[in-house]
């Protein structure tokens, strides 16, 4: 686990290493992030994520990527702490095991982005994507499993559909022109 937070934490210093906050984006801009949000279930969640985010005003297919990936691997991170607290005071041994199973979900989430990360700073955008085929089943089986108990991680599940879908969306377009 201590080696899972060291990678974690290395690959978000590298993403959030590049200097300065654009203040607003440019018209070509505003197209793209307009077409990857076009493609997830939460436009407005999508369109904030990617417009507080953006580096410089010029963003491309590829910066839009860098974006959504340290966002949901900051995001997956966050889930899995608030996963692993609620489990650790549980005290209904049913509700403990559902949350272990979504524990276990949401890890090999942050594996399989993990790796992702590492194909996108490679520069293999398609094995990029490979690395997360199917990936939302974890979130989907973590929602089933929870029912309408604990509201907070019910939030965070679809939350996390919108993120993988943005990374899907904008990681599909690296190298297109709009």
């Amino acid at each position: 686990m201590k080696s899972r937070l060291c990678c974690l934490a290395s690959i978000i210093v590298i993403f959030l290493s590049i200097p300065g906050r654009a203040s607003s984006a440019d018209l070509g801009t505003q197209t793209r992030i307009e077409h990857v949000c076009s493609e997830t279930s939460d436009y407005k969640l999508c369109q904030a994520v990617l417009g507080k985010n953006l580096y410089t005003s010029i963003a491309d297919f590829d910066a839009l990527t860098q974006i959504c990936l340290s966002n949901i691997l900051m995001y997956i991170s966050d889930t899995l702490t608030f996963i692993k607290d609620a489990e650790r005071n549980e005290t209904n041994t049913r509700q403990r095991e559902i949350l272990a199973d979504c524990d276990e979900g949401y890890g090999s989430m942050l594996t399989q982005f993990e790796n992702a990360a590492f194909k996108f700073a490679k520069g293999d955008y398609k094995s990029m994507l490979s690395e997360i085929v199917d990936i939302k089943r974890y979130v989907t089986q973590c929602e089933t499993a929870l029912g309408n108990k604990l509201s907070e991680l019910q939030k965070r599940n679809v939350d996390a559909k919108v993120f993988i879908e943005m990374f899907n969306a904008s990681g599909k377009l690296i190298g297109h022109q709009f």
